[in-house]
């Protein structure tokens, strides 16, 4: 389900109201696609009860994340011919994802491992809460002031993923108070 509402005026389109739902879950915001010297659409949304699963999916990056993803971004992107260029989409907010799952990487047993290079793929990280913020930019995304809490384990750190998809970053983990 799409909702907009809006006014033109010029070569200004001002939505006022966009509301729709995705993923399981609702998006809300504003949105301003102007046509000066290079059309433009900038805007704001937050969005609530996001499934991870079912995004990743949807996106053919799997469905190795799992939770419920909350948060609000601002973004801007340049328009050519009617279409988005979603490869020249920039965007920076903030996120919480509450009773999730991390694919693929098991904190908890690189802790125990306790080794100088942990090896951490394989098996799954359930959390509780998981927090952070995000940019993307052309190159892929950042995610920054991770801060994740699954019971006695605690982790802060960083991660970059490119477009094709890989993964570098450091998290430092810790388990007990």
């Amino acid at each position: 389900a799409l909702n907009l509402q809006g006014r033109l005026a010029g070569k200004r389109l001002t939505l006022d109201n966009v509301d729709f739902r995705i993923f399981d879950g609702l998006a809300r915001g504003t949105a301003v696609l102007t046509d000066q010297q290079r059309t433009n659409i900038t805007g704001d949304l937050s969005f609530e009860r996001i499934n991870l699963r079912t995004r990743g999916e949807a996106l053919t990056i799997g469905s190795q994340f799992q939770g419920d993803a909350n948060g609000k971004f601002r973004f801007s992107a340049p328009v050519q011919d009617g279409t988005v260029l979603i490869d020249s989409l920039g965007a920076d907010g903030s996120f919480v994802v509450t009773r999730g799952s991390l694919g693929g990487i098991d904190l908890g047993e690189a802790v125990r491992r306790n080794t100088e290079r942990p090896m951490t793929l394989g098996g799954a990280t359930r959390f509780e809460r998981m927090s952070g913020a995000f940019q993307v930019v052309p190159a892929g995304y950042r995610f920054s002031q991770i801060s994740l809490t699954a019971g006695l384990l605690q982790g802060s750190g960083h991660l970059n993923v490119n477009r094709s998809l890989q993964v570098n970053g450091q998290m430092a983990v810790s388990i007990g108070r």
